[in-house]
């Protein structure tokens, strides 16, 4: 197969890494001989096959394999020897992609959105804001629900289905079942009047009625 770009002598460190910024050697998808592209560690990050390219300052490096259509853009940082970017799926702006997650179809994954553990997205789905995703299984836009303003001491909260099909939870530094959340609701709060506690008790209500029908 020819291959569609070189390494320039053009590198930076991240950690103990080496990654070499790359420049396509001919005309693929908008990309056009010439064109200085992303860093990656190696060949193994980035297809010679299909229109898949790596721009801006962003990087993939650490087994991380993008291919076929895919794009990783902007200053999005792609890591870990079993995450797969394939298909038409773009990771861009600031988003982090890292350890086993796979993004496919048409899923853009944005902002400053992370996408963790042995998460799966596919299909039309777009990920962005501060969203957090570990071990989920996003398959449409019904499959999340995020949400802020509800508390600034614990910022944005992220409900999610996870591959092992429970509803899980990422609000601040609280990782856990939607189940867990309401015991941890319980046990934060002061008196059973509590504001807080009524207001997220009604929020975890309403995710699992969202999540059942």
């Amino acid at each position: 197969m020819k291959k569609k770009y070189e390494f320039t002598d053009e590198f930076i460190l991240f950690g103990d890494e080496k990654l070499y910024r790359i420049r396509a050697l001919k005309d693929f998808g908008s990309v056009r001989k010439g064109d200085l592209g992303g860093y990656i560690q190696d060949e193994k990050n980035l297809s010679h096959a299909g229109d898949a390219w790596v721009s801006g300052n962003a990087k993939v490096l650490d087994g991380a394999w993008v291919c076929d259509d895919a794009r990783v853009e902007d200053n999005a940082l792609v890591v870990g020897s079993g995450v797969w970017i394939c298909d038409n799926a773009i990771i861009r702006q600031n988003a982090t992609v890292i350890e086993d997650a796979h993004v496919e179809d048409n899923v853009i994954v944005e902002g400053n959105a992370r996408i963790s553990g042995c998460s799966s997205l596919s299909d039309d789905v777009i990920v962005g804001g501060n969203i957090w995703f570990e071990d989920a299984c996003i398959e449409t836009m019904d499959d999340y629900i995020y949400m802020n303003g509800f508390n600034s001491e614990f910022g944005s909260a992220t409900f999610y289905r996870a591959v092992d099909e429970n509803i899980r939870v990422i609000w601040g530094i609280f990782q856990g079942t939607l189940e867990e959340f309401r015991e941890q609701v319980k046990a934060y709060s002061i008196t059973n009047t509590d504001k807080y506690e009524k207001e997220y008790l009604m929020i975890a209500d309403l995710v699992e009625m969202h999540f059942t029908f």
